[in-house]
């Protein structure tokens, strides 16, 4: 159950890391905000600094294929484990 397990994880991990909608809700503070909104806030209405923010969206999706690399062969099996007739 260990492929599953871990598919489930790192389907866990990718969307909370990506969450945007309940972040921008929930949180007011700027010292626990996540990765998404601290991207939105270099992103201004008036004027857009696009080296910065392309900068920090190439940081921001490091840690994304670290995991993935990490669990890779778990997550291909906990995907085709449901399609094996036993």
């Amino acid at each position: 159950s260990l492929p599953g397990i871990a598919t489930a994880a790192i389907y866990t991990f990718l969307l909370s890391w990506n969450d945007f909608i309940f972040a921008l809700v929930e949180i007011s503070s700027n010292e626990i905000q996540t990765v998404p909104l601290a991207l939105n806030r270099i992103f201004s209405g008036e004027e857009a600094w696009w080296g910065p923010l392309l900068a920090s969206s190439v940081i921001a999706t490091i840690p994304v294929i670290v995991i993935f690399l990490i669990f890779e062969r778990y997550l291909v099996k906990g995907l085709t484990m449901g399609a094996v007739k036993m």
